[in-house]
């Protein structure tokens, strides 16, 4: 969940969104968000190099410095200490020692935060100091937790000790929850498990790869007919992250190939863009087609004729 938050640039107060996650181990800012802030970085005593959860070494290097702040959550003003590391699309991340010191009471249908007044409790330190949170659970899901490929999903980094090391957990997309909910998404049924016996003869046409085609031109073939005054328009481009970009691109080669679609000059453009699907980090190629549709003419007599001549 993500809470609107405050802070101080000189005079002026800038606002941003920050992440509520238990499955982050600390409280973290991005560079970026960082520098914003005007206010000195701190080196850090040690600093902690970040692996990928099997293992592998993230491009994202070494968290060598944190910044304090004061963060304004509603109406309480806290100061917070952040670790400055690359997050992905987040700028601050709120992990669970920042539930643990403020614990508080969170409505996750409104997204509204409430803080609970003091109180005067006695915390028993541990022997060393405390750093980061260390997941029991994890070599239970090793074999899950593996398959989250480098930069991807949840990032560990580590400071190495004499004996044994403490951990921390960045997560940059998605909870560690979240990524084993997917792992054990209901598995997709091969064609052959889905198709009745009495189709089996015509398993054929339910191949993929034989309807990547158009069928023959015939009489029927469908015509858009633009009204008289209507006057092309090339329509403002829509902003892509740099994964749906990729994806555009797999979109036109793909339907190119097929023959779907084909290179045209027409001084008239709809807009491109992506939404998501039900299916982890799966996205469906959608067009903004309204204008085009405002100036074709309504055929509501087109006749398609009968099966057999189709």
């Amino acid at each position: 969940m993500r809470i609107p938050i405050q802070y101080n640039v000189g005079t002026e107060i800038v606002e941003t969104k920050a992440l509520i996650d238990s499955g982050a181990g600390g409280r973290f800012i991005c560079e970026e968000e960082a520098r914003k802030l005007k206010k000195p970085w701190t080196r850090l005593e040690k600093p902690i190099k970040v692996f990928n959860v099997g293992g592998t070494r993230n491009k994202i290097g070494w968290i060598t410095h944190s910044v304090t702040i004061d963060i304004t959550i509603g109406d309480k003003l806290m100061k917070e200490t952040l670790l400055i590391s690359g997050l992905g699309p987040e700028r601050v991340i709120l992990g669970l020692p920042w539930l643990q010191d403020h614990n508080p009471d969170i409505d996750w249908v409104t997204g509204v935060v409430h803080f609970r007044p003091k109180r005067k409790i006695t915390i028993k330190r541990p022997m060393k100091p405390f750093v980061g949170i260390f997941d029991e659970t994890r070599n239970s899901n090793a074999g899950i937790l593996d398959k989250v490929e480098d930069d991807e999903v949840l990032i560990q980094s580590f400071i190495k000790g004499e004996e044994e090391s403490d951990e921390i957990r960045i997560n940059a997309k998605l909870s560690t929850s979240q990524v084993l909910a997917q792992a054990h998404e209901v598995k997709t049924k091969s064609l052959e498990e889905l198709l009745p016996t009495y189709l089996s003869d015509y398993a054929d046409r339910f191949e993929k790869k034989k309807a990547e085609r158009f069928p023959p031109s015939r009489p029927y073939d469908h015509a858009i007919d633009l009204k008289p005054d209507f006057k092309p328009r090339d329509c403002k481009i829509y902003s892509l992250s740099p994964k749906e970009r990729i994806e555009q691109d797999k979109f036109l080669d793909e339907n190119l190939r097929k023959g779907y679609i084909r290179p045209s000059k027409s001084p008239m453009a709809s807009p491109f863009f992506f939404v998501a699907k039900k299916e982890a980090g799966a996205l469906r190629p959608c067009q903004d087609y309204r204008d085009l549709n405002n100036g074709t003419i309504k055929n509501r007599l087109y006749e398609i004729g009968p099966s057999e001549r189709l």
